[in-house]
């Protein structure tokens, strides 16, 4: 089963997203100015979360042994505005439960 993305709530599979840094690192802080935002949107994140393929540029995209990968210290790529609005006026409930899941 798919979990949302942290981003879009698009369904992501494993194969097709990269995992959202833990809580308290570096490399979270590094993803959230990457991404134009303050890492507290995030901080209700604790547990394991995806960021699909299509929040990084194609470039960081690579096709190894006939699967897409991303490349090594591929960063996501700054979000619009609107997905930052989204991130900001939508609950983190309603926005990563899973699809058709009741709250």
């Amino acid at each position: 089963m798919a979990s949302p993305c942290v981003i879009c709530s698009e369904p992501c599979g494993r194969k097709l997203s990269k995992s959202f840094p833990d809580v308290n690192t570096t490399s979270r802080n590094d993803y959230c100015r990457a991404l134009g935002v303050d890492p507290v949107i995030f901080a209700h994140i604790k547990t394991r979360r995806y960021l699909c393929f299509k929040h990084f540029d194609n470039d960081d995209c690579e096709e190894v042994d006939g699967k897409t990968v991303l490349s090594r210290g591929a960063y996501p790529k700054e979000l619009t505005e609107r997905e930052k609005n989204f991130l900001i006026c939508n609950p983190p409930v309603a926005r990563l439960r899973k699809p058709g899941s009741r709250l």
